[in-house]
């Protein structure tokens, strides 16, 4: 006898409400090069995909070669009949129970069973009328021998209602990790923690529980890792990684929520997060920045090229127009970072069902699963190769050569000058920010009379013009002007009072005064000080003048003024 052949020939996609578009282009574009074309409907705003398969002769189970694992927009998929089932109201669990029963003949009994209908506004109507229906159905198959709860694996009968009386028989296979789903219809049954500062926290939650094979993620769940979450305001993703011991430093220039300020896990970084590195990789990379979704994916292919995450969660926010094509190119863009630098990685996306116009991604990197030594990442240290170019840093060594010296200006100021000890290098002396000193009685400082611009030191900022006899063996100060604090070979000779003594040294005196009052006088804020209290002087001016007009014009009335009729003089 032959086997029955397969009911089964048509696909149901859950989906978001306004998402059938990008549903359905995925399957056809996933699927173009494995099967033949498949004819269906999409129909705006119903949360579902409908695909017809072709009809099969042969009692070959399809439920591998439908089955497409890591589908982006598709909730959940269910492998249905052809023909949908007619219900009546007063016998709903019975018909439901017969039909399921006629499946097992060549599938054999079944591990689980869900009952569902669309997300969308009319679906989620009937949700009561599933909840309902569940316990009654469920009694009767196990009764009968068609379900058997426990087993691992195997196949998951399905029913998705349309309307009351209208419902679709299926199976679904039951699958761990990424590629399935825990929850009927791919909803998330997840509680708002009281604490938390939005309800951003259930979308990452969602992708801790679904886009991985193992729940700890291969340990990187464990107290003490450390996480870096971009974009963090007001601080619902690095809520839900201190709930579980993890270090978090949150990148945002905006406030956290009162209760995570002065949380003792918890480092609030107010910066840019597209240019914050970490001073050192990291465990985990959180990014939630609303922003363009080419300019995210160039920040995750570069934190993942150059290796500062083990694991990055992150979402890309698409438009509202060409969905499916921007999300082809971010993922190409993180794809060309990666495999540009040699880095192995895996790549997942999932349109959770907390998330809206955004999806959410998983990256990944070879070898993230291990856990180091004592539960940190390792600290890279690569030895510089010895024919590397680096900035040099700057001698410090010549500080403890140098002795300290006082001098005294004409003008009576002191000032602190550096030099080095000429018995170490020759007498070549050491400048600072006031100019040049040379030590008394050096070779230098007695020079002839006849010295000439030529013996002055290289690269002194000289005016050019020549220098007489007088000028000879002084030392060189600031813009190439001579300092007055060394005459000759020793300080200017002053009377009892501290004044210059002699005619000519009172002389040196005014011009050395003058000089240093004229620099005073063309600095730009002075020149910009002196012009403002120039046009104040002169508003003064113009204001007393016109007072004083005003004045001799009152006197001159009251002088021409004639006394009124009746009264002498």
């Amino acid at each position: 006898m032959s086997p029955l052949p397969d009911p089964r020939n048509r696909v149901f996609l859950y989906c978001r409400s306004g998402f059938e578009t990008e549903c359905r282009q995925e399957w056809h574009e996933t699927r173009a090069n494995n099967s033949p074309p498949e004819e269906g409907v999409a129909p705006a705003n119903t949360a579902h995909v409908i695909l017809t398969l072709p009809l099969r002769d042969d009692s070959h189970l399809p439920q591998a070669e439908i089955e497409t694992p890591h589908l982006v927009f598709a909730r959940h998929l269910v492998v249905a009949e052809a023909n949908d089932v007619i219900l009546s109201r007063g016998d709903r669990v019975g018909q439901l129970a017969s039909r399921l029963r006629a499946l097992t003949s060549w599938s054999g009994p079944f591990a689980g069973l869900w009952l569902g209908a669309p997300d969308s506004e009319a679906g989620r109507l009937l949700w009561p009328l599933c909840r309902a229906i569940q316990g009654p159905l469920r009694e009767t198959m196990v009764t009968d021998g068609s379900l058997v709860p426990g087993r691992s694996g195997g196949i998951r009968a399905e029913v998705v209602f349309l309307e009351g009386e209208r419902a679709m028989i299926g199976t679904s296979t039951i699958t761990e990790g990424p590629a399935g789903t825990p929850w009927p219809m791919g909803v998330a049954r997840l509680r708002l923690p009281a604490d938390a500062p939005s309800r951003a926290i259930l979308k990452l939650e969602e992708a801790l529980l679904r886009m991985h094979e193992k729940g700890d993620w291969g340990g990187l769940l464990t107290p003490g890792r450390q996480v870096v979450d971009l974009g963090a305001a007001p601080g619902g993703w690095s809520l839900a990684m201190v709930h579980r011991g993890l270090t978090v430093t949150a990148v945002d220039r905006g406030d956290l929520a009162p209760g995570l300020r002065q949380h003792p896990q918890l480092l609030h970084r107010r910066e840019d997060g597209f240019h914050f590195r970490p001073p050192r990789p990291v465990d985990w990379l959180l990014c939630d920045i609303a922003d363009k979704p080419r300019r995210i994916a160039d920040l995750i292919g570069r934190w993942g090229a150059n290796r500062l995450c083990r694991v990055a969660i992150f979402n890309l926010k698409l438009p509202m127009k060409k969905r499916w094509e921007e999300f082809v190119a971010c993922r190409r863009v993180i794809a060309d970072s990666l495999e540009k630098q040699g880095v192995g990685y895996q790549l997942r996306f999932r349109h959770l069902y907390h998330d809206r116009e955004e999806v959410t991604g998983v990256l990944i990197l070879d070898g993230s699963g291990k856990t180091p030594a004592k539960g940190r990442p390792p600290r890279r240290r690569t030895p510089l190769p010895t024919d590397s170019v680096s900035s040099p840093r700057p001698d410090r060594s010549h500080h403890a050569d140098r002795t300290a010296k006082t001098t005294t200006n004409p003008s009576g100021t002191r000032r602190r000058s550096m030099r080095k000890d000429p018995a170490q290098d020759g007498g070549v002396r050491r400048r600072n920010d006031r100019g040049a000193s040379r030590p008394k009685g050096s070779k230098e400082a007695n020079r002839s009379k006849g010295s000439r611009k030529a013996d002055r030191p290289e690269g002194s900022g000289g005016t050019g013009r020549p220098r007489d006899s007088r000028m000879a063996g002084r030392p060189e100060g600031r813009g190439g002007e001579v300092l007055r604090e060394n005459q000759g070979s020793g300080q200017p000779k002053r009377s009892k009072t501290g004044q210059p003594k002699g005619r000519k040294a009172g002389r040196r005196e005014s011009r050395e005064t003058g000089r240093q009052d004229d620099r005073e006088t063309n600095r730009p804020e002075s020149r910009e000080t002196n012009r403002q209290n120039n046009r104040g002087t002169g508003r003064l001016q113009d204001r007393r003048a016109a007072q004083g007009e005003e004045r001799a014009g009152k006197l001159s009335r009251k002088k021409r003024s004639v006394p009124p009729a009746g009264r002498p003089r």
